[in-house]
C-alpha cells in the first residue's frame, strides 16, 4: 500500500485529500500546488509577460503568436527578453495553439483606423503598405493575402 503523504500547513496536518475535502478543491489540485512548493490553500498564478504595452499570460502569447508555451518559458530562463521570447519562430510551429482566426495587433491598435484630426493612422491602415520594423506573417483568408501582425513600432492600444 503506498505511503500518504501528510501535508503540514498553518500548523495543521492532513493527507492531500483531506485538505482537497477542507479546502473544497480537488486533491490533483492540492497535490499540484504541493509539489510546485506552493501554498496549498491558494492558487498557482499563471506567469504574466508583458511585451511591448501588453500584458498577457504565457498561455495567451503562446495563442497569439504560435509559439509552444513550454519554448517561451524556456527562452525567459535562458535570459531572452520578453520580445526575443515571443517573436522569434519555434523551430516547429504549434498549429494546435492558433486560434481558427489569428489575431493580429491592429484589431486592438488605435492605429487602426486613420483620423487626420487625432493624427490616428499608420502605413497599413492608410495604404495597405507594411510599416517598417514590423515583425508579421504573410497570410491567405478566403483568397485575400493579409499580414497577421505580431509586433509594430506604432502599436498604440485602443
Amino acid at each position: 500500500m503506498p505511503k500518504r503523504i501528510r501535508i503540514t500547513h498553518n500548523g495543521q496536518t492532513n493527507t492531500i485529500h483531506g485538505w482537497a475535502k477542507l479546502l473544497g478543491i480537488p486533491a490533483s489540485t492540492v497535490r499540484e500546488r504541493y509539489m510546485a512548493g506552493c501554498p496549498i490553500d491558494r492558487p498557482r498564478r499563471s506567469m504574466l509577460l508583458e511585451c511591448r504595452g501588453e500584458i498577457n499570460t504565457v498561455r495567451r502569447w503562446a495563442e497569439i503568436t504560435g509559439v509552444d508555451p513550454n519554448r517561451i518559458r524556456a527562452r525567459l530562463r535562458q535570459g531572452w527578453t520578453p520580445e526575443q521570447a515571443l517573436c522569434t519562430p519555434g523551430k516547429y510551429p504549434t498549429h494546435r495553439l492558433r486560434p481558427r482566426n489569428p489575431e493580429t495587433l491592429c484589431w486592438k491598435c488605435r492605429n487602426a483606423v486613420p483620423n487626420s484630426q487625432t493624427g490616428a493612422g499608420c502605413e497599413w491602415s492608410k495604404g495597405f503598405r507594411p510599416v517598417p520594423g514590423w515583425t508579421a506573417e504573410l497570410h491567405e483568408c478566403d483568397g485575400i493575402e493579409s499580414y497577421r501582425v505580431l509586433f509594430c513600432p506604432k502599436f498604440e492600444r485602443g
